[in-house]
């Protein structure tokens, strides 16, 4: 029993050296501080070079209303997109606005609206020209519930 309680005692003297030790070189030194300087450092200006990415990019690209003969082919398209959804009755489409709720790059949209069955249900399309970028359901911040409504 003495011996192993020396034995004992020994690594635990041992341990405690190597962990004031380790402490002394990691803890107490400069290296973690100026890894953790460089590590905001690094955070700081990946976040900021993203702010900066989309601020330029939405400054440098002028994307205009579209004209006459633009609209009649994004009508066009959009009447194609409503047509092929299932169980959609009759749609009206709104006049091209700006997009309310900066929810994507593309500064002008339509609303659609159609019925399905019982309800009425509302979409806005995204423009990039005389293309219809992109469309999803509408959001309360598009607004389209407030335009005003013709048909195709």
């Amino acid at each position: 029993m003495k011996s192993r309680n020396k034995c004992s005692a020994k690594r635990m003297l041992i341990r405690q050296v190597c962990y004031t030790i380790v402490r002394r070189l990691y803890w107490e030194s400069a290296v973690p501080g100026i890894f953790r300087l460089v590590q905001t450092l690094l955070a700081a200006s990946l976040l900021s070079g993203c702010t900066f990415f989309f601020d330029v990019q939405e400054s440098v690209e002028a994307d205009p209303a579209p004209d006459s003969k633009q609209q009649q082919t994004i009508f066009g398209a959009i009447h194609t997109i409503t047509a092929s959804m299932k169980g959609a009755g009759t749609s009206e489409i709104s006049e091209i606005g700006p997009n309310e709720a900066q929810s994507g790059p593309e500064k002008w949209t339509v609303c659609s609206r159609a019925s399905f069955s019982n309800e009425v249900r509302y979409f806005t399309f995204f423009l990039k020209g005389e293309k219809v970028a992109n469309w999803r359901p509408s959001v309360i911040n598009d607004r389209c519930e407030t335009r005003k409504f013709s048909s195709f």
